[in-house]
């Protein structure tokens, strides 16, 4: 062995590198602090493992580019030194410069030069936004950000937190370290699911068959992340915090749509129109972020409800929303045209009007939007007048039902933990509610935006709603590119969302996930089904199967209306349905909402009716006991 080889010294004794002794310096000063996490914004051991983590990322960052490598990690070991010291990110990278100063001088082995290129980089660390001409200064900057994006949360805390323009010099400075270190470039992710709760979104699956989808996820996998979730929202200054957040992506999302409403995409030229479009598609992908958190909620709290010795009038009680349903405030809207068309003809075509621009959304859907004309809200009305002889009587109804559905005698009989599931089952009902409607918004304004792109590429809006947010600027670039492989998943597909990432099969794929799923197809001799009671009641009646919103006129009054699940594009037949059955969903599903508002029996949850049952078929569904029978 050679005598000039030496041992490491694991930062032990006086043999270390001037750089080393800054590094144990940051290390002794956050193991010896007074100020304790409960008053510090960052705790000790993330300054420690984010200080730590830097440093060595600096180092290779630093051989990467041909700059010194203990200046490189010197710099990033300083660079958050006054939240170190005190506790407090406020003006922490002006403020830290000359607590670093004067730990370098303190330590020794560092020119003058030296000196001023580390503290003047740790003053502009935090300007994430600004590319400067300084190497050192830029390579903190990508340190610090790649460092954060290895935590499950920080992107997330970057969005919620940041403002726009550093948000997206955050995500361009974390492609560019992940490009330089040939690391794969990671997709858009669920980040605000890691910051609340360390989880993703689970294992999903979606089967398209036309314009039929099928959703399938594992109910074990949802149920463990709504513990989560549940276990989490109980903590007051969490619940505070997660309402405060969806409360800033909502209203990011309405003034998102009052800019869209002064632009003509026509006038807009391809790069232009590709700004804008991803402009709405960030600002729409961060409010589902906060979006997915509903189902899995209402599931969990549903279960432990369910589980408990509650009556099933108690359930149904207590599960009712305290808020008014949109379908409800459309209803109540429909009904006052049709009692002011009796008193004034002319008064009801201004309030046909305001109902067009208000509620210009609401046949929309995931898969496509229509823009209400007054001539189907007339219709509408007409529909209304032939079952409504009284509309001021209903409007009553609806307005009484609130009153009718009060939870209060039913609460004030439940334990604590009991009656903080109820409250949170209803406030994400309610936030669930309010998503609904604003992705039918948004249906409207991505229709704008995929017709207008394809305008350009050759290709229907039809084939348009067939594409991946990720696709359309290579299909801008080369309209031939996926023209074809379009044409395919239009035809059937299969879209498997892992975790982390998706990927899109076709032809056989699909056949072998549906065998996954489903095993083997085969007739059924089953002649009942069992499921939740959303709305109670008894019925008879023939059975309409509808798996797609578009065959709602095959309902006619008093059909039993059987469904995979609904979504809000199926209300024009659901209000006509003596019953309304459906394969998934819960007591907050859009079914069990829609049933109770309406007073329409309902059973939700049956996992197969849509397979058991056929079109014609007469049934009887007990609502109240959750069955539906055929006879």
């Amino acid at each position: 062995m050679s005598k000039s080889l030496k041992d490491f010294h694991h930062y032990k004794g006086t043999d270390l590198s001037p750089t080393e002794k800054v590094e144990r310096k940051v290390a002794e000063l956050l193991l010896t602090t007074n100020i304790a996490d409960s008053e510090r914004e960052s705790s000790i051991v993330w300054e420690l493992k984010h200080s730590s983590g830097c440093c060595q990322i600096g180092r290779i960052l630093a051989q990467k580019r041909g700059i010194d490598a203990d200046i490189a990690g010197t710099i990033c070991v300083l660079h958050d030194i006054y939240v170190i010291i005190s506790g407090s990110y406020q003006d922490h990278a002006k403020n830290g410069a000359p607590i670093a100063e004067k730990i370098l001088k303190e330590v020794g082995g560092f020119s003058a030069e030296e000196i001023e290129i580390i503290t003047g980089a740790i003053a502009h660390h935090s300007e994430k936004e600004i590319n400067s001409n300084e190497p050192y200064a830029e390579l903190v900057k990508d340190a610090d950000v790649f460092d954060c994006s290895m935590y499950a949360g920080a992107e997330g805390f970057y969005r919620l937190h940041k403002s726009e323009d550093i948000f997206k010099q955050y995500e361009k400075r974390v492609r560019k370290v992940r490009k330089e270190l040939n690391l794969p470039e990671e997709p858009v992710s669920q980040m605000p699911l890691f910051y609340y709760f360390g989880a993703r979104w689970p294992r999903t699956v979606l089967i398209y068959k036309g314009r039929d989808v099928i959703w399938s996820n594992n109910w074990k996998d949802l149920y463990q992340l709504g513990a989560e979730m549940v276990d989490f929202y109980k903590s007051a200054g969490e619940k505070k915090k997660f309402w405060n957040d969806a409360k800033k992506v909502k209203d990011g999302l309405k003034r998102e749509f009052l800019r869209l409403d002064k632009v003509d995409l026509g006038n807009l030229d391809n790069e232009h129109l590709l700004a804008s479009y991803e402009q709405f598609c960030e600002i729409y992908i961060r409010f589902w972020q906060l979006g997915w958190f509903d189902e899995p909620i209402a599931f969990e709290c549903e279960r432990i409800l369910t589980e408990s010795s509650l009556s099933k009038e108690e359930l149904s009680k207590l599960m009712a929303p305290s808020w008014v349903p949109f379908v409800t405030e459309i209803q109540k809207d429909l009904l006052l045209i049709l009692k002011t068309y009796k008193q004034n003809s002319r008064r009801g075509e201004l309030l046909v009007a305001k109902h067009c621009e208000k509620y210009f959304w609401k046949r929309n859907s995931y898969l496509q939007s229509f823009l209400i004309s007054k001539e189907e809200v007339e219709e509408e009305v007409v529909e209304l007048s032939r079952n409504i002889a009284n509309p001021g009587k209903e409007i009553n109804r609806l307005e009484k039902q609130r009153v009718d559905n009060s939870k209060q005698k039913y609460m004030a009989k439940l334990p604590k933990d009991l009656r903080s599931i109820v409250g949170i089952m209803d406030e994400f009902g309610k936030h669930q509610d309010e998503r609904k409607s604003q992705m039918m918004m948004a249906a409207f304004y991505i229709d704008r935006f995929l017709e207008e792109i394809g305008k350009r590429v050759g290709i229907s809006l039809e084939q348009m709603r067939y594409t991946m947010h990720g696709e359309i600027k290579d299909l801008v670039v080369d309209k031939n590119k996926l023209k074809d492989h379009i044409k395919r998943r239009m035809k059937r597909c299969v879209i498997i969302w892992d975790g982390e990432t998706y990927t899109i099969g076709l032809d056989k794929s699909v056949d072998e996930t549906e065998k996954e799923l489903f095993g083997k197809p085969g007739s059924s001799k089953v002649i009942q089904v069992v499921g939740m009671t959303a709305s109670a009641g008894t019925v008879v009646g023939k059975v309409v199967i509808l798996k797609s919103p578009k065959d709602a006129n095959k309902v006619k009054i008093g059909d039993i209306l059987i469904a995979p699940m609904t979504s809000p594009d199926y209300v024009v037949a659901m209000k006509k349905a003596g019953a309304i059955v459906t394969d998934w969903g819960g007591m907050t599903s859009h079914a069990a909402i829609v049933a109770r508002e309406f007073a329409i029996p309902c059973v939700v949850g049956t996992d197969v009716a849509t397979k058991v049952f056929r079109d014609g078929d007469t049934v009887q569904v007990l609502a109240d006991e959750g069955i539906v029978r055929k006879i």
